[in-house]
């Protein structure tokens, strides 16, 4: 009997071995998931431009985005350092095409910074043609090396506030952006158009 539940356990424990090998093995598929990125551009409006970003993985399918973004604009103040913002309005057709506000912060961003940001801690003061817009935010970094930083910083709320954002960027004339006491005024010229062309495309790629 002794020897049959020492069997028992063995065999158990080889079968939660094997197991463990799988999953460890699934996670590392897993993990290098974007292989690479490709972008194509396809349209322009006045200050703004659309593009499509394909992000290549080896792990389950690619995943699309098509994104309007305004000219980058370089943010002005005491601690200038050469950094440039740009405002983005992203669709996915995985994710029924629904808006993604963001900024891209790119430059010789400060350390203390850098790290605020991404813990979310770093006020940013937003407003269209002077009205101030909430904007609750996750950031990420998406490439630093010892001269330049790129940060993506995506707001964080609920389909409500992000369509009124979205309302907000196509109807108004001008985007000021403070960043740890610097000052970037965006042009939203063009922006209404751009977005329509790049909401219809995710619609039309979602619906294939």
């Amino acid at each position: 009997m002794a020897f049959q539940k020492q069997s028992m356990f063995q065999l158990l424990g080889s079968q939660l071995l094997t197991y463990t090998l799988v999953i460890v093995g699934a996670l590392a598929l897993i993990a290098p998931a974007v292989a690479s990125k490709s972008a194509e551009s396809w349209y322009s409006r006045l200050t703004w431009s659309a593009y499509t970003l394909v992000n290549k993985t080896t792990f389950g399918p690619d995943l699309t985005s098509f994104i309007a973004k305004s000219q980058p604009v370089a943010l002005s103040g005491d601690n200038n350092a050469a950094t440039e913002v740009n405002l983005e309005v992203a669709y996915f057709p995985a994710f029924s095409c629904s808006a993604r506000v963001g900024l891209t912060i790119n430059g010789g961003i400060d350390d203390v910074v850098h790290e605020q940001l991404l813990a979310a801690e770093m006020p940013l003061e937003i407003s269209v043609d002077n009205q101030a817009l909430a904007f609750p935010y996750l950031a990420e970094t998406v490439e630093s090396d010892s001269d330049t930083t790129t940060i993506q910083v995506y707001m964080d709320a609920d389909f409500e506030l992000r369509s009124a954002a979205q309302i907000l960027i196509e109807l108004g004339s001008q985007l000021t952006v403070e960043v740890a006491g610097q000052l970037a005024e965006l042009s939203l010229r063009g922006s209404r158009d751009t977005i329509t062309q790049v909401k219809k495309r995710c619609e039309t790629a979602a619906s294939q």
